[in-house]
């Protein structure tokens, strides 16, 4: 199994030498770089942040409180982008793997109005048009658990899914506010694929308008990765598009006595996180402090992944 496709030459991770004042020297990883998928990854340092809400913070929900300190003590590298339908359609052919929406024969999916179960819908069929350049969705946690185990066979190194404090902390990219471009939701036109007016034919059964963002994105599902802003750690759609699943299971005190440092979730639970809202959320959905959890068998067209890959 993995043995059939050959491997492409990408850009090395031995880290870069700098010199700094002195004669100490530190080796520094590049911030990009590609790998043998054609994804570009980048590089996000280590450091502290405040992870999750505090009253009276709009929207918050006592699963995101009390807001705390946490210290990541290791970089790491993150795709840019949401994994691709290319991207995981590498995987399938190789490792002749079937996902769970193709094995059971369904998946959640948007249906006049609401995501419903719907049979015959998977990552070939999610129910609406995508290309290549499209993030794959309908696969579950377990499948993306594979595509990364897979990955890092192919490569001989270590790719996962984000814990949810790296989740947080790359898409803050050195900010404390709602979303990385601030506090007002109105102010993220160009930034992300969400709920919009464009989507107001499919939202009908949205009470008001006015909980919609208040422009046009020009998409009503997803839209290919890399379309909009990246924030400041130069990361694309960490607001909506998709929903992402997180490494952690989910624990709806956890945050009243997590670890301050490199935290990880519950050793065991029920759920698995997922972050970052979709194309289907409002303002509110898709703050970076916004938590949402599921099942690991969960699979639907709003949802889908990116993957973080270790130094060593």
């Amino acid at each position: 199994m993995y043995e059939s496709l050959p491997i492409i030459l990408f850009v090395a991770l031995k880290p870069a030498l700098a010199i700094p004042a002195g004669d100490e020297l530190q080796f520094t990883p590049p911030p990009y770089i590609t790998n043998s998928l054609g994804m570009r990854m980048v590089f996000v340092p280590g450091g502290e942040f405040h992870m999750g809400s505090a009253p009276p913070r709009s929207g918050e929900s006592v699963d995101e409180i009390p807001l705390h300190k946490v210290r990541l003590t290791r970089g790491f590298y993150m795709g840019q982008t949401e994994v691709t339908r290319r991207h995981f359609a590498a995987f399938v052919s190789d490792a002749v793997w079937e996902t769970q929406a193709e094995r059971e024969g369904w998946s959640y999916a948007w249906r006049r109005g609401s995501f419903q179960m719907v049979r015959g819908v998977s990552l070939r069929n999610p129910g609406f048009a995508q290309t290549d350049d499209h993030p794959v969705v309908c696969v579950s946690w377990y499948d993306a658990v594979e595509f990364c185990r897979w990955l890092g066979h192919r490569e001989g190194k270590r790719y996962r899914l984000p814990t949810e404090s790296e989740w947080e902390y790359a898409c803050r990219a050195g900010t404390d506010t709602a979303y990385h471009w601030g506090d007002r939701p109105e102010d993220g036109v160009g930034w992300c694929n969400v709920a919009d007016q464009s989507a107001r034919a499919e939202f009908s059964r949205v009470p008001s308008p006015s909980l919609l963002f208040p422009w046009s994105d020009g998409y009503t599902f997803t839209a290919p990765v890399g379309q909009f802003r990246p924030n400041a750690f130069g990361l694309h759609d960490m607001h909506g598009n998709v929903l992402e699943f997180c490494s952690d299971w989910y624990g709806q005190n956890y945050y009243q006595d997590s670890p301050a440092t490199d935290p990880t979730g519950p050793k065991s639970g029920e759920f698995r996180v997922l972050r970052g809202g979709d194309w289907s959320s409002y303002p509110k959905g898709c703050r970076a402090a916004k938590r949402y959890r599921d099942k690991p068998s969960i699979r639907c067209s709003n949802l889908g992944f990116r993957v973080v890959l270790d130094l060593d």
